[in-house]
C-alpha cells in the first residue's frame, strides 16, 4: 500500500505511547468519518478544470453503481462503507486521458492512460493517484507503471503482459491477463468490452496480494465494471497494521454529465 497510511500510522503510534492524552486525541484529533462523494461536485470540478484536446472516450462524469468499503485494523480497527453510486471523471491528459474515480470526500483516484501503448497494447496504464483519509489523517500515494496494458489489439486476447509499478517504499509486480472480450449490460443496451484480469503483489512498506478485474470498452477504454480488492500488512511503529479495500463499479450510462 506504499504510503498509504504513513502519516496515518506515526499519529496511531504516538497515541498508542501517550495513554493520557488518548481520550483529548481521539476526540479532537483522530475523529473518524466518510461522507460520499457528490455527483455535483465531481460535475464542478469537471467544468472548472477540464483540460481542452481529445480523448478516446467522450469527457465528462460518468455515474457508477458502487459496492465495497476500505478499512484498517488500528485503534480496533474502522471500515468507510463506499455508497451506491460513484463516478468517474474523464478529462484529457497530455499523452491521452485521465479518469478520476470519487466514491468518498476522503476517497479517490486518478488513473493516467496513455495512448501510446506497445507490445500489443492500444492503451497503457502510466499511473495513478491515490487518496486516502482514516482518524482525520490524509495520505496520498503516487504510483508509476512500466508494462501494464489498459486495453489491447484482438490479436492479443489471450495473452498475458508483465504489471510492475513503483509507489515510492512499496512496488507492485505480477500480471496482467486478456481474458477476452465480453458483452456488458448498460442501461438496458449491451456493450462490447474487453477483459483484463491483473493479479499482483505488494511488497516493501506494505505486503500483500491484489487482484483487480476490468471490463473495458472495446472501442473506447472507457472502464465499464470494475471489481477490486487488496489485503496488505503495513509497517508502523506500534506493529503491523492491516489495509483491506474491496468494491465494485458497474457503469450505468454510457453518456456523461457535463
Amino acid at each position: 500500500m506504499s504510503r498509504r497510511l504513513r502519516l496515518i500510522l506515526v499519529v496511531l503510534g504516538v497515541t498508542a505511547l501517550v495513554a493520557a492524552a488518548a481520550v483529548v486525541v481521539w476526540r479532537v484529533v483522530l475523529r473518524d468519518t466518510a461522507t460520499p462523494a457528490s455527483i455535483d461536485d465531481a460535475l464542478a470540478r469537471y467544468r472548472e478544470s477540464a483540460a481542452s484536446g481529445e480523448t478516446s472516450v467522450p469527457p465528462g462524469v460518468y455515474v457508477y453503481s458502487t459496492s465495497g468499503s476500505e478499512s484498517v485494523s488500528a485503534l480496533g480497527g474502522t471500515t468507510h462503507a463506499y455508497p451506491p453510486r460513484s463516478t468517474i471523471t474523464v478529462t484529457a491528459s497530455p499523452c491521452g486521458m485521465a479518469l478520476r474515480w470519487d466514491v468518498l470526500e476522503t476517497r479517490s483516484s486518478e488513473w493516467t492512460i496513455c495512448t501510446d501503448g506497445e507490445g500489443g497494447a492500444v492503451q497503457r496504464l502510466d499511473g495513478w493517484i491515490e487518496n486516502h483519509q482514516f482518524y482525520g489523517q490524509d495520505d496520498s500515494t503516487t504510483w508509476r507503471c512500466e508494462g501494464s496494458p489498459w486495453l489491447v489489439g484482438s490479436d492479443a486476447v489471450g495473452a498475458t503482459f508483465p504489471h510492475t509499478c513503483d509507489g515510492g517504499d512499496t512496488t507492485q509486480t505480477g500480471t496482467v491477463t486478456v481474458v477476452g472480450e465480453e458483452p456488458v449490460d448498460v442501461g438496458g443496451v449491451p456493450v462490447e468490452t474487453l477483459r483484463l484480469r491483473l493479479e499482483a503483489e505488494e511488497t516493501g512498506a506494505s505486503r500483500g496480494p491484489l487482484v483487480e478485474e476490468r471490463w473495458v470498452e472495446r472501442e473506447t477504454g472507457l472502464p465499464v465494471r470494475l471489481v477490486y480488492r487488496i489485503r496488505t500488512d503495513n509497517d508502523s511503529v506500534i506493529g503491523d497494521v492491516t489495509f483491506e479495500e474491496r468494491y465494485e463499479l458497474d457503469l450505468l450510462s454510457l453518456e456523461p454529465q457535463t
